[in-house]
């Protein structure tokens, strides 16, 4: 008994869904979306047309002003990535300097535990604190390299950002030209 009651709730619930799926095969697909009816369409058509003449009639004309900001912009970020490269290039030449110096103390203290396992002589507490410095010193040089590469890494991507920059303030000014043709600018 239980099944046939499921089976019938089955055929009722397929007939329904049948009858949905014919009414909304009538429909626009924006409709079944917007939930418009069948017969709405052709004004909904006229009404969406209407509208989006609207928008595009909208005017924004590029003045001078809006010109120069974008210049300005694009010269601030040039600026900025110049800058940023100065100080990148200079941590690079220092961690360049410590490194060759931490190189070169390295040799000497290396020289000296030679010098005192060939004479069989025990090595000194100053060889001992040398080498430590010296260890100091390259982690030093090390930490120095990270900072300009990403000195390095941060004037890459202000140098990208100063690119776009020039390209949008060259594009705004031949949008500029293109609505004021007399303007000042087109000189």
């Amino acid at each position: 008994m239980a099944d046939r009651r499921i089976q019938t709730c089955i055929l009722i619930l397929l007939a329904f869904l049948c009858e949905s799926v014919r009414s909304f095969s009538t429909l626009h697909p924006l409709q079944l979306l917007q939930g418009h009816p069948q017969q709405s369409h052709h004004r909904h058509r006229h009404h969406h047309r209407h509208h989006h003449r609207h928008r595009h009639t909208s005017l924004f004309l590029v003045t001078e002003d809006d010109v120069i900001k974008a210049v300005e912009e694009a010269e601030e970020l040039w600026a900025k990535a110049l800058e940023a490269r100065k100080t990148a290039n200079a941590l690079s030449d220092r961690a360049e300097e410590e490194a060759e110096a931490s190189s070169a103390r390295a040799q000497e203290v290396d020289a000296k535990i030679k010098e005192n396992n060939v004479s069989k002589t025990p090595i000194t507490m100053e060889t001992l604190a040398e080498g430590d410095a010296v260890a100091k010193s390259s982690l030093d040089a090390g930490n120095l390299l990270n900072k300009a590469l990403a000195a390095s890494d941060e004037a890459d991507q202000l140098l990208q950002q100063a690119e776009e920059a020039l390209e949008k303030s060259e594009a705004t000014l031949e949008k500029h030209l293109i609505d004021f043709p007399d303007s000042t600018l087109a000189e």
